[in-house]
């Protein structure tokens, strides 16, 4: 599996939200294409199945698991998340983005931004979803990190 970046893509018109009653981050209105997805933790992208473009970011994601943290967010630019895939996905089955069990998960209460991944690692980063930034590797095409900046977050304490 490998992400792409294409700075020329459209940047996918959804709000992120977080529901707190749930520990749930999800993306509105529904992705509506042939899709399948991608998991980092227990978090969800959406894949549309005829672009290979990340349409949506939603799932379980427990903010009693979030680690505060000082972040720097890095250099963005709006675009679209490309995934390339070398199998046929079976519709209904999440596939992991990588072999690593469970990703570090980190929010900085003072800017709102939660980083799944390491916050640390830079690379090119594209904003696929109003406030949704994917870093990826140069050359290598792996998934860094995601920052999310979802709504609702100011009620997290």
């Amino acid at each position: 599996m490998k992400f792409k970046i294409d700075f020329n893509g459209k940047m996918e018109n959804r709000v992120l939200r977080y529901i707190i009653r749930d520990y749930s981050f999800s993306t509105v209105p529904l992705a509506k294409c042939h899709r399948f997805n991608l998991c980092v933790n227990m978090l969800e992208l959406t894949i549309n199945w005829d672009e290979g473009k990340v349409v949506s970011v939603d799932g379980y994601c427990p903010y009693g698991g979030w680690k505060k943290t000082k972040l720097s967010m890095p250099e963005y630019q709006p675009g679209a998340l490309l995934v390339e895939i070398n199998f046929e996905p079976i519709p209904g089955i999440v596939y992991p983005v990588t072999d690593r069990e469970h990703w570090p998960m980190h929010v900085d209460k003072t800017t709102g931004w939660v980083c799944i991944g390491d916050y640390l690692q830079g690379g090119p980063a594209v904003e696929f979803i109003k406030n949704c930034v994917a870093v990826v590797s140069k050359g290598e095409g792996d998934l860094l990190s995601l920052w999310l900046k979802p709504k609702y977050l100011e009620r997290y304490s």
